[in-house]
C-alpha cells in the first residue's frame, strides 16, 4: 500500500516531514522552509518529456553515479585499481545506467537527446 501524506508524517518528525513529503510529491521543495536548495526536482521520466518537447530526438536519461554509490569509497577505490574487477564494475554500471526501475538510486542524472 503506497505511503499517503498521513502515514508518512507518522513516520518523520513534524519539521522534516511536511516538507519532505512536499518535495516528493510535487518536486518542489516547500515555500518557506529553509531547505538546500530552490529548485526542481525532476523524475526520470519527465526529464525525457521536457526534451522531447523541446524538439531533442530520442531522449534518454543516464544515471551518473548510479548503484555503486551505496559502495563505500574504498570498496570503490579498491575495484578500480584492479583492471578486472574495474572492468567488471564499469560493466554493470553500464548496464544499469539507463534501466528505468534503478534510475532513481543515483543523486544525478543526464538527459541526452539530439537536437531535431
Amino acid at each position: 500500500m503506497p505511503c499517503t501524506e498521513t502515514c508518512f508524517s507518522t513516520r518523520s518528525s513534524t519539521r522534516w516531514s511536511r516538507p519532505l513529503w512536499s518535495t516528493a510529491t510535487t518536486g518542489r521543495p516547500r515555500v518557506g522552509f529553509e531547505w538546500f536548495t530552490h529548485t526542481y526536482f525532476h523524475r526520470p521520466e519527465e526529464s525525457v518529456q521536457e526534451a522531447a518537447e523541446a524538439g531533442f530526438l530520442a531522449p534518454q536519461v543516464f544515471a551518473i553515479e548510479g548503484s555503486a554509490r551505496a559502495l563505500p569509497d574504498s570498496e570503490i577505490e579498491a575495484r578500480l585499481a584492479d583492471p578486472v574487477q574495474r572492468e567488471h564494475l564499469m560493466w554493470a554500471l553500464r548496464l544499469m545506467e539507463t534501466e528505468p526501475s534503478v534510475l532513481g538510486v543515483s543523486s544525478h542524472l543526464l538527459t541526452l537527446g539530439r537536437k531535431g
